[in-house]
């Protein structure tokens, strides 16, 4: 082993991760902008038919929202494991070092 070289290789994980808060940011962004253009008012003149349509776009709004949330934490998630993947792959290259120095001594 000593002969060889190891490479630790998380950046794919990592890009993922940064990738997922790139994308959540902008559906976050997304989502604050179709609230606003929304507003609070139905466009609909019959409240018979107003009402349940407001109440399908602010449960549209909050499953958006529940999404950008969703977004975030996976990404948030996949830094993190990069960054333990990383510390992972360290500890094993240096097992790898300990135990072909020890048979090489022995």
């Amino acid at each position: 082993m000593a002969d060889e070289q190891v490479t630790i290789d998380v950046g794919g994980r990592h890009a993922s991760g940064h990738g997922f808060q790139m994308l959540a940011g902008e559906y976050a962004r997304y989502t604050a902008e179709l609230r606003s253009r929304w507003g609070e008012r139905s466009p609909l003149p019959y409240e018979e038919i107003a009402t349940p349509y407001l109440e399908l776009r602010n449960e549209l709004l909050a499953e958006c929202e529940q999404l950008g949330g969703d977004l975030t934490h996976i990404g948030d998630g996949q830094v993190v494991m990069a960054a333990r993947n990383t510390a992972a792959e360290y500890a094993n290259m240096t097992n790898a070092l300990r135990l072909d120095q020890d048979r090489s001594q022995a």
